[in-house]
């Protein structure tokens, strides 16, 4: 595309640009300031555009073709030798991938981006933080009808915990489930999605790991005690294959790990719960919810 190509086709744009500002949309560079120039003064010799001086330098702007305002772009556009394209427009891209989304949602079709304001899209950028916090709470409740149903809990037992979840903040220091009654047992519920090549990321592994050796080891009042009288979780939520991809990795991560030579595991006390798993109090068990 030639440069007056480009800057007509900028100007269909934004019809009100200097020739500072189109230099640095097609250039990025201000030092070519002197050729945007010429090839505005020769759209205008052709009556092309018109250039009108103002206080931040000469504005561009196309001039109409004739009494029905159809703009000369169009004209200038048949005329050229390469085919313009269509500018980028980032607005566009963004709303069209928001409304799609809310209208997905509600069910109703809307330009709900231009509706809101910026404090409302500043609102809503607050309330999408507790997104991780929603999945994992309602993993959780979903580990509670697998835990219930794996060790015959009674409804009431059932009804008990959850009510001993909902209890829990996000923030809590402890374990995410913590049950003494009808069996001892300990759980780390995460929604972590792989990053990427089926692999959790470097901050993900290192948390995954730190909540092993929680689980493993003991924290809080189990860090003296130690959790060898409880069975042991740790609730994945799964992305299917990739998932399962990456907690095979974690766990040669794990076992590889030079310092364990202070805390010894043996190697098949981490691993991932199968239907036909037997469990016991000896081993970690991986759960894919």
């Amino acid at each position: 595309m030639s440069l007056k190509d480009k800057t007509i086709s900028l100007l269909s744009e934004n019809n009100n640009l200097t020739d500072a500002e189109l230099t640095e949309l097609i250039y990025q560079d201000k030092n070519q300031h002197q050729k945007t120039n010429k090839a505005c003064r020769d759209l205008a010799d052709k009556n092309i555009l018109k250039r009108n001086p103002s206080s931040g330098g000469i504005k561009n702007f196309l001039l109409a073709a004739d009494s029905d305002s159809k703009p000369i772009y169009d004209i200038a556009k048949s005329k050229s030798s390469i085919p313009l394209k269509e500018t980028y427009n980032r607005e566009n891209e963004l709303k069209e991938r928001f409304n799609a989304f809310i209208n997905k949602i509600t069910g109703k079709q809307d330009n709900y981006y231009a509706k809101l304001s910026f404090n409302d899209f500043l609102d809503l950028k607050l309330t999408f933080q507790n997104i991780n916090s929603i999945i994992t709470y309602k993993t959780t409740l979903n580990f509670i009808d697998w835990l219930c149903s794996r060790f015959n809990f009674s409804e009431g037992d059932k009804n008990f915990l959850i009510k001993t979840i909902k209890e829990i903040h996000p923030n809590s220091s402890g374990y995410d489930i913590k049950i003494e009654n009808p069996k001892k047992i300990i759980a780390e519920v995460k929604a972590n999605n792989p990053v990427t090549n089926n692999r959790f990321g470097s901050a993900q592994n290192n948390a995954l790991i730190k909540d092993i050796d929680a689980l493993l080891f003991g924290k809080g009042e189990l860090k003296e005690k130690g959790t060898q009288d409880y069975f042991k979780f740790l609730v994945l939520l799964s992305f299917e294959e990739k998932t399962e991809k990456a907690i095979r990795q974690l766990i040669n991560n794990y076992k590889k790990r030079s310092w364990h030579s202070l805390k010894p595991i043996n190697d098949d006390n981490v691993e991932i719960y199968l239907e036909n798993s037997k469990l016991t109090k000896e081993k970690l068990y991986i759960v894919l919810i």
